[in-house]
């Protein structure tokens, strides 16, 4: 009888063991995913298999490794390991959500947008899904239904530059040029808000390039509309943000050739070609010799 019971007391602490192993191990894999570093996702892989290994049961593993292996590009790997971590938990709207982001990878749209509708049934307010199912929306040229998904995220998300951004880009392909032009300026007021306050963070130099697209592609729209003297304004901002930016050269030297000036526009286009835009040699063979 006692040794009965040692046995079966034996059996729970092995049991229990295994069980907060397993939960060790998916901590652990957690900690080293969220450093978004290659290496680190494949070693991060490595200890969400031990956590199933120990548990096949344990959906968090399963989901956790569906991610690693989304980041490796391995969407097809992902897409088994999210359909299991799903079959454990049909409620769970990341699964739904990073299963559409591995069959975008793979140009599924309509599947990926069926699994974005999902986890925002599941969670209405869950903002990345309304973000993934607008790129879809974007790809499957359905623009309207891309400029609703970024208005949603805008709802929950009133200070969302890159929604702004994103949103003004849809309302281009629309011809909608003066919700372009409202959207691209909010976009520019909320990322110089962005960049005062994080000038000490990482996010800071992606704030600056957005911004710069967002000048750039509201000099655009103004060039579109005849605006010559708004765009120049809006290319030199671009250019001032990314200095690199042949289309912004090329573009300003149009503009400034439609102003009559035509010394300002040779030079930046001779600046495009020498940034590797060969169109912008065109130009000057056309107009400046």
């Amino acid at each position: 009888m006692k040794r009965l019971l040692f046995l079966t007391i034996l059996l729970f602490l092995i049991l229990d063991c295994y069980c907060q192993t397993g939960k060790q191990y998916v901590l652990m894999g957690i900690a080293k995913e969220k450093t978004h570093i290659y290496k680190n996702h494949k070693v991060a892989l490595l200890d969400f298999t031990k956590a199933i290994m120990i548990n096949p049961k344990n959906d968090e593993a399963y989901y956790r490794r569906g991610i690693c292996k989304d980041e490796l590009n391995d969407f097809e790997g992902a897409i088994a390991d999210l359909d299991i971590a799903i079959n454990f938990n049909s409620n769970n709207e990341f699964a739904f959500h990073e299963r559409g982001r591995a069959k975008l990878g793979l140009k599924y749209f309509s599947d990926a947008k069926k699994d974005f509708d999902t986890a925002i049934n599941i969670n209405p307010k869950y903002e990345n899904a309304y973000w993934s199912r607008a790129m879809v929306n974007d790809s499957l040229s359905d623009y309207s239904q891309a400029i609703a998904d970024y208005t949603k995220v805008i709802e929950l998300d009133s200070e969302c530059a890159k929604c702004f951004l994103f949103r003004g880009s849809e309302k281009s392909k629309l011809k909608d040029d003066v919700g372009e032009i409202a959207d691209l300026t909010q976009a520019i007021d909320l990322f110089k808000i962005e960049i005062k306050k994080n000038a000490k963070d990482d996010s800071y130099f992606s704030s600056v390039i957005f911004i710069g697209m967002a000048y750039g592609m509201r000099g655009s729209c103004k060039f579109g509309l005849e605006d010559y003297r708004g765009a120049v304004a809006d290319f030199d901002q671009d250019i001032k943000f990314i200095p690199n930016d042949k289309g912004a050269y090329q573009d300003r030297g149009s503009c400034k050739f439609n102003l009559n000036d035509k010394e300002g526009a040779c030079l930046d286009w001779s600046k495009a070609g020498e940034l590797g835009d060969a169109e912008a040699y065109d130009l000057i063979k056309k107009h400046c010799n």
